[in-house]
């Protein structure tokens, strides 16, 4: 379970709104949304300990699953540029067959131009 998770499930059990939930914690609304949309990750200091306290949590568990958050967020970044990265080359071979085949084609429609017609001209 990721950070963001426990922070907006411990929230909706609670049936607070955001704002209602800043308020509660003397955390700031914004920063609470933020970490659960996996915007921010805190792993340290005072967001940590009020956190901690809310959630009923030791401090230490509290940023080992912000750790941990932090953990999977950078492995699906890096997946994403993987992935990203291995389109942008297979989009690249495409153009470049297509560039090459344009070629291939533009080619032959110059060739054929230069071969006589049955009439003894060029087309």
């Amino acid at each position: 379970m990721t950070l963001a998770t426990l922070v907006k499930e411990h929230r909706e059990n609670l049936e607070l709104s955001v704002r209602k939930f800043a308020v509660k914690t003397d955390i700031n609304a914004v920063y609470i949304s933020d970490i659960e949309n996996e915007k921010t990750i805190p792993v340290k200091g005072e967001v940590i300990k009020k956190l901690a306290r809310e959630l009923n949590k030791g401090e230490q568990e509290i940023l080992e699953v912000a750790q941990l958050s932090r953990l999977i967020k950078t492995l699906e970044e890096s997946e994403q540029l993987f992935s990203d990265t291995l389109l942008k080359k297979k989009i690249g071979s495409a153009n470049s067959i297509i560039k090459n085949n344009l070629i291939r084609l533009e080619d032959m429609a110059k060739i054929q131009f230069c071969i006589p017609n049955e009439k003894g001209g060029n087309n």
